[in-house]
């Protein structure tokens, strides 16, 4: 099996010594940069060889020696619903790239703490909280593409997914659109570099302005989630500390910035490329619901790890305390065995663990289905007909945990388009 980096160079980390020989695997899988091969194809190739394997390349910064990988949809699950096994304690050591030690919270707190959080938060983004945003979501997708409408084409990465959820985000952390270059730019630094002094520069200046954030609105609190949070205590009564409050602010702002982007980015492309979809999700509208599901499992754009906090063999894997266990969601959901093969919108919605399972499910998921519904609902509805324009250059990439295109270029029939607008 190729790495889809062909420039990629054998690597000169050796893995442990108690790892089997017959383990040890040298594949590219955590960057993926600059291919025009389908990702998801490539990551449903890995279940041609082993359920768990120890790759030696990993995150160059968390797991230099390399890792652990599970592939099979059951093993993967079996990993996020067993925490006491798999922690997600310094799972991401963004604060130690700049000298601190805070935790990005909840994602990297084992039980209690991670309860304690989460319930503090987690009403601020319940099913039923997020449906109150749906005339505004929809809004603000309806002035985005209504701003490119008349063109015939756009970039839908630069002109749409990268802006649309990011631009919902910012309304419910109250935080400037005007900075929305600097915030993508710290994401991309945090989130798809490889470069420590990169991933550490971005982190420094994202924590700074964050600060800043914090001690702005415990002194003028206003009705945003930053705000909230600031002021909430916990079911023990207690206020949340300066470093809980950096590490779940911090959580958030990365947690808003990149995934819905990415996973828009390859649902689009699919829809451009199958009109018998588009017009299936047309005729049926509440259909769009069941296709997130399916583009969600068909396209799960994040990598993620847990740390294991004790020997154990993990179905003949010697696991060590203190390895860690990467987990790229498309490859469980690309599992043959589980999915078969393609996109099948025609059936029910199929099972995933795009947001993880267990108790670290993502917070935000209820947020993310919405967003995802309302893009495809509107695009649909004012540009019901586009391809990829012919002859692009697509290109992918996915250091720093999440997949994604670079671009999509499309295009549509102007006037049939404008005509959904009357």
């Amino acid at each position: 099996m190729s790495a889809i980096n062909p420039s990629a160079a054998a690597t000169t980390v050796k893995a442990p010594a108690h790892v089997p020989p017959d383990m040890i695997r040298d594949y590219e899988i955590y960057y993926l940069a600059g291919n025009e091969k389908d990702t998801f194809s490539y990551l449903r190739t890995f279940h041609e060889d082993l359920d768990v394997f120890y790759n030696l390349r990993a995150d160059p910064i968390i797991c230099p020696q390399g890792a652990w990988f599970v592939t099979s949809f059951k093993f993967m699950s079996e990993v996020f619903q067993d925490p006491a096994t798999f922690s997600n304690h310094e799972i991401v050591k963004y604060s130690q790239l700049v000298g601190e030690n805070w935790s990005m919270i909840p994602v990297e707190l084992d039980a209690p703490d991670h309860s304690r959080i989460r319930l503090l938060v987690m009403p601020m983004f319940s099913p039923t909280r997020m449906k109150l945003l749906t005339a505004r979501i929809s809004r603000r997708a309806r002035e985005l593409i209504e701003s490119f409408l008349t063109r015939g084409r756009c970039d839908f990465v630069a002109d749409f997914a990268s802006v649309f959820p990011v631009k919902i985000f910012l309304e419910l952390l109250d935080l400037p659109f005007s900075r929305f270059h600097d915030f993508i730019g710290w994401g991309n630094g945090i989130i798809h570099s490889y470069i420590p002094e990169e991933r550490t520069e971005a982190t420094r200046a994202a924590r700074a302005y964050l600060r800043e954030v914090i001690s702005e609105r415990r002194a003028h609190p206003g009705e945003d989630i930053i705000s909230n949070i600031v002021q909430s205590k916990t079911a023990d009564g207690k206020a949340l500390n300066d470093d809980e409050l950096i590490g779940l602010t911090f959580m958030l702002f990365i947690g808003g910035l990149d995934t819905v982007a990415a996973t828009l980015g390859f649902a689009f492309r699919y829809l451009a490329e199958h009109p018998e979809a588009r017009a299936g999700i047309i005729r049926e509208p509440d259909s769009a619901a069941v296709a997130v599901e399916h583009f969600l499992r068909a396209f799960s754009v994040v990598q993620t790890k847990r740390k294991v906090t004790r020997d154990i063999d993990f179905h003949g894997a010697p696991m060590k305390q203190g390895e860690y266990v990467t987990c790229v969601t498309g490859m469980a959901d690309t599992d043959p065995e589980e999915f078969g093969e393609g996109v099948h919108l025609e059936k029910g919605a199929d099972r995933h663990v795009a947001f993880g399972l267990g108790p670290h499910r993502c917070l935000g998921s209820h947020l993310a289905r919405l967003e995802l519904k309302i893009a495809i609902e509107v695009f649909l509805s004012l540009i019901p007909d586009f391809e990829i324009v012919p002859g692009s250059k697509i290109t992918s990439h996915g250091a720093g945990g999440v997949y994604g295109y670079d671009s999509l270029p499309l295009q549509w029939n102007v006037i049939e388009s404008s005509a959904q607008m009357a």
